[in-house]
């Protein structure tokens, strides 16, 4: 008879929200050990019902635990008669920690002997973050997850999704991860690479009690691609591929993003996420602070508005640790350094940068994306919208960079000439299927532009300038006219006034970066200057956060030219506004491949 294990009861209970924020705000390497690493055992909650029918968890040897979960189902099999197993059945559904830790199976390459299909026996901070994930439900909340790599979390996270999806009426669910084939790779053939893949593995695993429809007998669940449907309770679970107009079309009661740190325009999918879906998980272990999940893990930890402390009631936080993990924890440590390390530990970070390892491993947060162009743009320059509020009395400007093929971004300026400027709001053209669709003609953009100026009460003729892309006057091949004068038709028909010649934006793209980059270090013409970006421009955000130059896969040199990627033309915006209106005078001498060096110029005033 497998033994159990006498442990303190908080070892399976989530701890104070008060105590994790305080443990986020600080270097998890350099933490204290955690409970499970006192025991010389690798430790599983075993959920157990008691004589009054409620579900304890009791601690045993992992391995023991799953000699004890095997045999609970063979009984179940054999000798269960239909009530009990209907009892079973009715137990699952009342507690998903008792549905996952007794019946759901996952493929690990940490198996048991030679198995690697094994029981989901359940680690304790698994626990804990099941009854985590109760709570959230419960009060409507968010979570907001940081981690070390390979902890499982994804694994546990598709066991709810499938609990929710055998048990609850007409839930609607979401998930959405860095690539589409990471979300789904095969519809009703996906393996489990994906987070689809993985729900169809433990739920075609499940004996006919816990699978088949209790009514009919029939499956309760279709695998298509991106999408798993109940027909007979009305849940589904939708999924799509991260962009940054996440779940727009719907609104879900649960959905996940996971790896979210490596999501693209994460400020943007973040806003469209939060809009759409009712408990927002978001999990992911660090990348460098420049997005939206680094942004988020600060407000939560350290907030410092009204604004930060109203985002903060919306979610509940987690933070599991590698040295939670039984298996990795054998022989921890503290290394001369004070960090924690294991044999496991030193084996899986061996081949990392030191940087890498403490994001992948450690949660740190520390670190940025290499290469950047502008590494003094940062989320202090980000202010609410209510802060950055429109004022007709300044002088407004439009900055344009043009699509063609590609997105199309504008920005609303103002500036008091002097000491500050502000990016009010943003105009962009987003991904097909979200608000202001793709690749948009001439006209389109023209009308769309219009459209989002009488929002703020704005006109065209309000502005000192409208400063725009040159490359917009080459006249188009096919139509014979260049997309300024298409712009400047379809106002002109709209409005039935001549409307403002576009300027052409300054080209020089040395001078330009150094020019943003002086400035958002505070200064023009030797003087403090102040720039703030509103939050309601996600996309320049993201841009300006992740506009980079090429790296040498080889060696690793920064090189000077820059990715062409989504985050050029919001960056260019940016530095079509700065240039024409606070260029950097004299002597300039680009920053080059390398990012910490200053751009050496000598001010010497406005044009």
């Amino acid at each position: 008879m497998p033994e159990l294990l006498t442990l303190p009861e908080e070892l399976f209970e989530p701890a104070r929200q008060a105590d994790v924020i305080d443990r986020m705000a600080k270097p998890a390497s350099r933490g204290p050990l955690p409970v499970e690493a006192q025991f010389d055992a690798e430790l599983v909650g075993v959920p157990t019902p008691n004589d009054d029918g409620r579900v304890e968890i009791v601690a045993y040897e992992r391995e023991d635990a799953a000699e004890l979960i095997l045999a609970h189902r063979e009984a179940v099999g054999r000798h269960f008669s239909p009530s009990e197993l209907w009892d079973e059945r009715e137990l699952c559904a009342r507690d998903p920690i008792y549905f996952v830790g007794r019946w759901l199976d996952v493929s690990t390459k940490f198996g048991i002997g030679t198995d690697r299909i094994v029981p989901f026996a359940l680690f304790p901070y698994q626990v804990r973050g099941i009854r985590l994930y109760q709570r959230a439900r419960r009060q409507g909340l968010g979570i907001f997850s940081d981690k070390s790599r390979q902890l499982g979390e994804s694994w546990r996270y598709m066991a709810l999704y499938l609990h929710a999806l055998l048990f609850e009426e007409g839930v609607p669910l979401f998930a959405t991860s860095r690539k589409e084939e990471e979300v789904d790779n095969g519809g009703a053939k996906s393996n489990v690479k994906s987070l689809f893949g993985r729900i169809r593995f433990m739920y075609e695993r499940l004996p006919d009690f816990l699978r088949l429809n209790p009514d009919n007998h029939k499956e309760s669940l279709e695998f298509k691609y991106l999408n798993v449907n109940n027909p007979h309770t009305g849940a589904f679970l939708a999924g799509e591929g991260a962009t940054e107009e996440i779940a727009r079309s719907a609104t879900y009661e649960v959905g996940i993003l996971d790896e979210f740190g490596r999501i693209e325009r994460s400020e943007t999918a973040l806003a469209s996420a939060m809009a759409a879906i009712r408990c927002l998980i978001v999990n992911s272990t660090p990348e460098g602070e420049a997005n939206a999940f680094a942004r988020l893990h600060k407000t939560l930890t350290k907030p410092k508005s009204e604004k930060d402390l109203t985002l903060r009631q919306r979610f509940l936080v987690s933070r599991i640790h590698w040295s939670e993990n039984p298996i990795y924890n054998r022989g921890i440590r503290y290394d001369g350094d004070g960090r924690l390390v294991s044999p496991w530990y030193l084996k899986e970070t061996a081949g990392l940068t030191e940087e890498a390892a403490a994001a992948e491993y450690d949660i740190e947060y520390a670190g940025s994306l290499p290469g950047r162009f502008f590494p003094e743009f940062s989320y202090a320059l980000v202010k609410p919208a209510e802060e950055v509020k429109l004022r007709k009395d300044t002088f407004l400007y439009l900055s344009a960079d043009h699509g063609f093929g590609d997105t199309e971004v504008w920005g609303l300026w103002q500036t008091d000439g002097r000491t500050w400027a502000d990016l009010v709001d943003e105009w962009h053209e987003v991904p097909e299927g979200s608000r202001h669709g793709a690749n948009l003609t001439s006209s389109e953009v023209a009308e769309s532009l219009l459209r989002w100026l009488k929002t703020w009460d704005l006109s065209l003729w309000d502005f000192e300038s409208l400063i725009a892309d040159p490359s917009g006057a080459a006249r188009d091949e096919t139509s014979g006219q260049s997309h300024w004068q298409l712009l400047r038709g379809t106002w002109h028909r709209i409005t039935g006034r001549i409307p403002p010649e576009l300027t052409p934006a300054s080209n020089d793209f040395t001078a330009g970066i150094a020019s943003v980059r002086v400035l958002l270090r505070g200064i023009w013409n030797g003087k403090p200057f102040r720039v703030r970006v509103s939050d309601r421009c996600t996309h320049t955000i993201d841009s300006m956060l992740n506009y980079r130059r090429k790296i040498d896969r080889t060696t690793g040199r920064i090189l000077p030219d820059e990715v062409k990627d989504w985050t050029n033309h919001a960056a260019d915006m940016f530095r079509y506004f700065v240039h024409s209106v606070y260029p950097a005078i004299g002597d300039v001498v680009d920053a080059g491949s390398n990012e910490e060096s200053y751009v050496h110029l000598i001010q010497a005033g406005r044009r």
